[in-house]
């Protein structure tokens, strides 16, 4: 009697590799950073799945290279991890060369003695590859951008868009919160793999165009407390239409996919009709390292009368380096150095400028104003 010798297990495979937002059409690049999705075969035993836990983080702010004996080799560094499943890996884009390609490979039953690596994949590379991350995925069409209005919170997008989920379009003068990936460099270089602890600016200045129409960008760069998710906020521009309106990021050389779009009315903002101004009192101000003052803003009319504004008005620091400043107005000295501490309301703004003197000690810089969701 003889006994059939048994087949032997099957190796991982990977099939595509494309930017973690799955745009339409995909982005087929990876930067250094950059957040992507793997797709294949075998990656894990069929049926096991393991998304990221918070007691996966190495030292409380680092992304695991294993989950579920499962790892990532991308251009012969291990990728941190979020996610893996049998046929698909969500991973972060350890550092690589700005141009040219690298090589992939999935790796299962990582560290142990029958560890097998996939055949490698290759896979362009660039400085940059940004694209939005989307509320719905909508592979032969427009995908609706995952934003947010700051002052409010409110999700931006159809009011129809998931049934039981409450969405509003986007006004014009609105600052919104927008997420992507792939922005590329940021000015304090976070070693993928780490959540970002505060605001970090992509090094090359974003532009964003929403239907055509150049949109101010107030901040461009790294979502605190993630790892590899980017954060732009930006104001509706004035003459925006009632549409679906395209909305494209160029940041650091890359330019997004064309499918985005960003549910838009060129109603005036409610309330808003009348405003001429805001005024930041006291208009500049001296403050020490480690200290908090405060600061009031009035919204006047054009014949000068101040009125109330069921609005919040929103908060940013030039520069979260030498001040930050909370949502009610507290501006806190951070490091020596001087900072424009800017209030804005429906597309209308008011500023005071606070030097910081005194250096005590550093403090970590805090995007506020906005969160991410």
């Amino acid at each position: 009697m003889f006994l059939a010798a048994a087949p032997a297990a099957t190796g991982p495979a990977i099939g595509s590799i494309y930017g973690a937002g799955l745009s339409n059409p995909p982005v087929t690049q990876i930067t250094t950073g950059g957040l992507i999705a793997i797709f294949g075969t075998n990656f894990t035993p069929a049926g096991v799945t393991r998304a990221l836990l918070e007691s996966d983080l190495t030292g409380g702010n680092m992304l695991p290279t294993s989950l579920a004996q499962t790892c990532v080799q991308i251009g012969g560094i291990p990728a941190p991890l979020y996610y893996v499943s049998a046929t698909e890996i969500n991973a972060q884009t350890p550092v690589v060369p700005s141009s040219g390609s690298v090589q992939v490979s999935v790796v299962a039953n990582c560290g142990t003695a029958n560890a097998i690596a996939s055949p490698p994949f290759t896979v362009p590379v660039a400085a940059s590859a940004p694209e939005f991350l989307y509320f719905v995925q909508n592979p032969n069409g427009p995908q609706p951008v995952a934003a947010i209005e700051a002052s409010s919170g409110a999700f931006v997008s159809n009011p129809r868009l998931i049934p039981g989920d409450t969405f509003t379009v986007a006004y014009f003068n609105e600052i919104l919160s927008i997420f992507g990936v792939g922005f590329g460099a940021t000015t304090s270089a976070v070693p993928p793999g780490t959540l970002a602890s505060g605001a970090d600016a992509t090094v090359g200045n974003a532009t964003v165009t929403i239907a055509g129409i150049p949109a101010t960008v107030l901040y461009a760069g790294l979502a605190p407390g993630f790892a590899g998710l980017y954060q732009l906020n930006v104001v509706v521009p004035q003459t925006i239409p009632s549409d679906n309106s395209p909305i494209v990021i160029q940041v650091n050389g890359g330019t997004s996919p064309t499918g985005a779009y960003l549910a838009t009315s060129g109603l005036d903002f409610e309330g808003s009709d009348g405003l001429a101004s805001i005024k930041v009192a006291p208009a500049s101000f001296d403050l020490d390292v480690g200290k908090t003052g405060p600061l009031s803003a009035t919204v006047f009319i054009v014949a000068g009368f101040s009125v109330p504004f069921p609005f919040p008005i929103v908060w940013m620091s030039s520069d979260n380096r030498v001040a930050t400043v909370s949502a009610s107005g507290t501006v806190t000295g951070v490091s020596p150095g001087s900072a424009t501490i800017t209030a804005f309301l429906a597309g209308i703004s008011g500023a005071s400028t606070v030097t910081v003197t005194n250096p005590v000690s550093s403090a970590t810089p805090a995007l506020v104003g906005t969160s991410a969701k």
